[in-house]
C-alpha cells in the first residue's frame, strides 16, 4: 500500500533543471519541495588535469641525462595480446622478426630453452589475467616482463625467483589497496586480514630478494693464520686443548699415544706376571666388605590433623 505522504518511486521525482518542478508531479497530500526531502542530486563533473608548462632549465638538463640513460639501457622484451572468439587471450609478437624476439626473451630469462620461456610467459598470463584491476592485460604482462629483465637472471633458478618477485609485488599492492580502501570503523576484520596478508607478502618479497642475492654472492674462502711464539727452553701445544674441571682427573692422563711409547709395547712371552707370590702386595681390601646388618630407615611419622 502506498503512503500518501512519503512513499514514492524515483520516477515521481522532478527534474531539478526544470523551473516548474518546485513540487512533486503527483500530489501526495502535502506539498513538499524537493530540496527539503532529499536535497539536490549530486552530478559528477569531469575535471581535467592542469595543462603542461614549459620545462625549466634544470628540468631540461634532467631530461637530457634521462634520455642518455634510457638509450644506454637494453629495452625489455614485450608481447602483444589479442582475444579469440571465446574471449581467451592470444599472444602476438611486437615485430616481424620472430627469431629475434625469441632471442630477446631468452636473454631476458637467462636461459637457452624456448620451452622454459613459453611456460613462464603462459604462467604470467594466467596469473595476471585473474588479477582484478583496471589495467589492460597487455600492460600487466609487459610490466612483469620488464621486472624480469631488470633482475637480469643468469639461469633458470634466478628467473623463477624474478617471476615470483613480480607476482608477489602485485599481490602485496592489491592487499595494501584493500587496507586503504576499507574503513576500520565499518570493516575491522577486513582491515586486519588485508593488513596481515600484505605484511606476509612484503616479507616474502624481501626473502626472495635475499635468496637472489645469496645465489649471486661468490663463495668466500676463509684462511685463518695463527702465530705461536715459543721462547728458548719453553714448550707449546698447537691445537685444541681441553682443560679439566676444578678438582677433576682427566681420563686421558698418563695414557700412551702411539706404538713408540714404552707402556704401549707388548710384553715378552717369557715375562712373568706380577702376583702376590712374586712379592708384590695385592690391592688392599676394603674394610666394609662382608655382610653387615642394614640399619632401619628413619622415617618420620607424620601426624594427621583432625579437622575441627
Amino acid at each position: 500500500m502506498k503512503d500518501e505522504t512519503w512513499d514514492y518511486t524515483p520516477a515521481d521525482l522532478p527534474d531539478p533543471d526544470v523551473g516548474e518542478a518546485s513540487e512533486l508531479r503527483e500530489p501526495c497530500g502535502t506539498a513538499v519541495r524537493q530540496d527539503e526531502r532529499i536535497g539536490r542530486v549530486y552530478v559528477p563533473q569531469e575535471i581535467p588535469p592542469a595543462p603542461p608548462v614549459t620545462p625549466t632549465p634544470a628540468q631540461k638538463r634532467q631530461i637530457r641525462n634521462a634520455r642518455k640513460q634510457v638509450a644506454a639501457k637494453m629495452p625489455a622484451p614485450e608481447v602483444r595480446i589479442g582475444q579469440d572468439a571465446h574471449g581467451r587471450p592470444v599472444l602476438g609478437l611486437p615485430h616481424t622478426d620472430e627469431a629475434g624476439w625469441h632471442a630477446q626473451v631468452k636473454a631476458a630469462f637467462g636461459t637457452v630453452s624456448g620451452a622454459f620461456v613459453d611456460a613462464e610467459i603462459l604462467r604470467l598470463l594466467a596469473a595476471l589475467r585473474a588479477t582484478r584491476d583496471d589495467l589492460p592485460l597487455e600492460t600487466k604482462v609487459n610490466a612483469a616482463l620488464a621486472v624480469i629483465a631488470g633482475v637480469a637472471p643468469r639461469n633458470e633458478v634466478e628467473a623463477l625467483l624474478a617471476v615470483q618477485m613480480a607476482l608477489t609485488h602485485i599481490a602485496a599492492m592489491r592487499m595494501l589497496t584493500e587496507v586503504n580502501r576499507l574503513s576500520p570503523h565499518v570493516s575491522t576484520g577486513g582491515v586486519a586480514i588485508a593488513g596481515t596478508i600484505s605484511t606476509k607478502l612484503l616479507r616474502a618479497f624481501v626473502g626472495q630478494a635475499e635468496a637472489l642475492a645469496k645465489l649471486r654472492r661468490p663463495a668466500v674462502q676463509v684462511v685463518r693464520v695463527e702465530r705461536v711464539n715459543v721462547a728458548a727452553g719453553g714448550q707449546a701445544i698447537v691445537g685444541a686443548v681441553t682443560h679439566p674441571r676444578h678438582g677433576a682427573y682427566p681420563e686421558n692422563q698418563d695414557q700412551p699415544y702411539g706404538t713408540e711409547h714404552e707402556r704401549a709395547q707388548e710384553p715378552a712371552v717369557d715375562t712373568p706376571v706380577r702376583s702376590k707370590e712374586a712379592g708384590r702386595l695385592a690391592l688392599p681390601e676394603a674394610q666394609s666388605q662382608g655382610p653387615e646388618p642394614v640399619p632401619p630407615s628413619r622415617r618420620r611419622t607424620r601426624q594427621r590433623r583432625t579437622e575441627r
